[in-house]
């Protein structure tokens, strides 16, 4: 479970900083890039193959994982992305302050 929410965590955390590290990815555009999307829904589908295809469980040495498992790896996983997020809001709101906005 480890190795999916790192891998999960990894791709949310290139959707977060993809268009900027100052402004929100919701207002810099969520969809606006189309290979990040393209890759990050390769990631995803590779990573349920190595997680619950047999062949490549024996290949990585990992287990399937039950429905419960998966919402835990989402859940831990989207604080990844989260943070990141909350973080551009603190400093816009800061800077704002700062600066008399």
């Amino acid at each position: 479970m480890a190795f999916s929410v790192f891998v999960i965590t990894q791709m949310l955390l290139a959707m977060a900083f993809s268009a900027s590290r100052e402004r929100s990815l919701l207002k810099t555009g969520l969809f606006k890039n189309r290979w990040l999307w393209l890759s990050i829904g390769f990631g995803a589908a590779a990573q349920v193959l190595i997680t619950e295809w047999r062949p490549l469980q024996a290949v990585f040495g990992t287990v399937s994982l039950a429905l419960t498992d998966w919402l835990v790896v989402l859940t831990v996983a989207a604080v990844a992305g989260v943070v990141p997020e909350g973080a551009k809001l603190a400093r816009h709101a800061r800077t704002g302050l700062e600066s008399g906005v």
